[in-house]
């Protein structure tokens, strides 16, 4: 009966495994919306975004691009089911304008460390923790480790409110320290231990049950 439970319990836990893995990759995306014509303050308007997009992640970099306009930044970051309005185009400047990406990051309890640069000014909250960087005025690329604490393990929605002006280049990364854009839910090392803590189970389990007799 003892077997049995423990049996029970392995099962329970590689199907929570198995439904993180499929939550992640059906999570895996980051929401945006962008507004042009915003020279001032990094302020997120109360207008109509003129563009909206998703994308597998926060990593979008004008430099390694031919041209300066929307559509080619969104490209250098995978984004996908891009829709303009207001008269905005993929083929118009990116200078003067202010996006608000949206999506989730697994944290673990106490000290977290996320890789990001900005050019030009970024803010960067997450719901439960605050405002974990606040740099919104001109500046030039570095990418720089910011380190916040959780108060507990688990999923947290962030907000990144970015602003893009005096001319190329545009570059916003957000990244966990291994170089892997945020955007993933839940982070590969989350479900690679629990994985692991599953198999470990089962080859202990295993040995009980070769020892006990039991075919």
């Amino acid at each position: 009966m003892l077997i049995n439970n423990q049996l029970q319990r392995l099962k329970v836990l590689c199907t929570a495994c198995a439904l993180m893995v499929a939550a992640g990759a059906a999570q895996a995306q980051v929401s945006g919306s962008g507004w042009t014509g915003q020279s001032l303050s990094l302020v997120i308007p109360g207008t109509t975004p003129n563009v909206t997009f998703t994308s597998p992640g926060i990593n979008f970099n004008s430099a390694v691009s031919t041209y300066y306009t929307i559509g080619s930044w969104l490209n250098t970051g995978g984004a996908t089911g891009v829709s303009y309005s207001g008269g905005a185009a993929s083929g118009d400047s990116i200078d003067n304008m202010i996006f608000r990406l949206t999506g989730s990051v697994y944290l673990t309890a106490g000290a977290n460390t996320l890789d990001i640069g900005h050019d030009d000014g970024v803010i960067v909250s997450i719901t439960g923790i605050g405002t974990v960087l606040n740099v919104p005025g001109p500046t030039a690329y570095v990418l720089s480790p910011y380190t916040f604490t959780a108060p507990s393990t688990g999923v947290y929605n962030f907000e990144v409110d970015y602003q893009e002006v005096q001319g190329p280049p545009a570059v916003l990364v957000m990244q966990y320290p291994n170089g892997e854009p945020v955007g993933r839910v839940p982070d590969g090392g989350c479900t690679v231990g629990l994985l692991g803590l599953g198999l470990t189970g089962l080859a202990a389990l295993r040995k009980r049950i070769a020892g006990s007799g039991v075919a």
